[in-house]
């Protein structure tokens, strides 16, 4: 595997837009930012990087934080869950919506949102990005592996 470090200029357009949307000032500041395919940045320590380059057949190192795209930063669920402390844009959920969030479903946006971007957060536990759309309900992004299976 080649490993993509994210130089400072796109860490800090990476940096500036979780600044932007989510109202973060410290973006994994200690960790090393690694770009993985169709965007995904990944967060490892230094150490562990080091390490990386050395062995062979490398698949992936670090935490999976969040997608960058030109539209937007989107972050993972366990991205958001730890800047959970530090975002500014969140939606508190109830039970039933907490379970809807995680089959993937759309959850009505009760609180006012400032931007297109939300995490959803149920008793303090931050559960991943939704999108906002017009109709006022945030459509989850969370992974078809990850959702709670229909019934």
């Amino acid at each position: 595997m080649k490993i993509r470090r994210a130089d400072s200029e796109l860490r800090q357009q990476i940096e500036h837009e979780a600044n932007r949307t989510y109202g973060v000032s410290d973006f994994f500041s200690n960790y090393e930012l690694i770009i993985s395919g169709e965007g995904r940045v990944r967060a490892t320590t230094s150490e562990t990087l080091q390490l990386a380059s050395i062995l062979k057949k490398v698949d992936s190192i670090g935490l999976y934080v969040a997608k960058y795209r030109k539209w937007g930063l989107t972050l993972s669920i366990e991205g958001s869950h730890y800047l959970c402390q530090q975002l500014k844009s969140t939606l508190e959920l109830d039970r039933e919506d907490a379970i809807r969030w995680m089959m993937a479903a759309p959850v009505e946006a009760r609180q006012k949102t400032s931007g297109k971007f939300v995490v959803a957060r149920y008793q303090g536990f931050c559960m991943g990005t939704g999108v906002v759309g017009r109709d006022g309900r945030a459509y989850p992004q969370v992974p078809k592996w990850r959702r709670i299976p229909e019934e």
